[in-house]
């Protein structure tokens, strides 16, 4: 994080700034730009995927516990937003794509942005953090959205700089109560699977659940 790492070129700062950004605290790229910094070690990240009705997306507040570290992600947020570019974000991720490419020519799939934010995912999978605060640092509303990132064997990095708020995660492990309760005892098939999201999402939007019976 020190100076020594930052590209020569001014161009390449701005892309440097957005990768640093998803790569120490996993906000979506489209979230880059609404980043708070809230002295003296807050950061709050308004969600990108919130919808209207309340069921999807979570705006979180994360605590770094490395004054330094916020320090540095602060100023990488000012590059960013003040690059002079008029949308930054785009600008990033196209650049990255050329850049990725040039250095693995041969490769079909590239890193993005979200390479970085799944990597933090697997990292915080791979520590002992309980699913309900990955998912507040993560921005899920279900603990099932976890499942996603990366496999915990992975894991690159230690997170215990990332502290999520005690009351997100409350609102987090309410909302996990129910469905982690009512299936705590059933197998985990594809079938089951599919009938926790379906009942899972009428709850949320407080319909009846559809008679689906469990298959085993």
């Amino acid at each position: 994080m020190s100076g020594k790492l930052l590209p020569d070129h001014n161009e390449e700062v701005t892309v440097f700034a957005a990768v640093t950004l998803v790569r120490y605290l996993g906000c979506r790229p489209a979230e880059l730009r609404q980043l708070k910094f809230i002295t003296p070690r807050y950061i709050s990240i308004p969600s990108a995927k919130k919808t209207k009705d309340g069921v999807r997306g979570l705006d979180r507040l994360i605590e770094i516990d490395n004054s330094a570290l916020f320090t540095r992600l602060k100023e990488h947020h000012q590059r960013l937003i003040n690059a002079p570019y008029a949308d930054q974000i785009r600008y990033v991720q196209k650049r990255l794509d050329k850049l990725t490419q040039r250095l693995w020519p041969k490769r079909k799939v590239h890193p993005s942005l979200y390479t970085w934010r799944h990597q933090l995912g697997a990292d915080l999978k791979a520590s002992d953090m309980p699913q309900e605060e990955i998912a507040a640092i993560m921005g899920h509303q279900s603990v099932s959205s976890v499942e996603v990132y990366g496999n915990p064997r992975s894991a690159q990095h230690s997170r215990n700089y990332l502290k999520p708020d005690k009351g997100i995660v409350k609102k987090v492990t309410k909302r996990n109560q129910h469905h982690l309760k009512k299936h705590k005892n059933e197998p985990i098939t594809l079938n089951n699977i599919s009938r926790w999201v379906k009942q899972n999402y009428h709850a949320a939007r407080r319909r009846p659940e559809p008679d689906i019976e469990p298959r085993r």
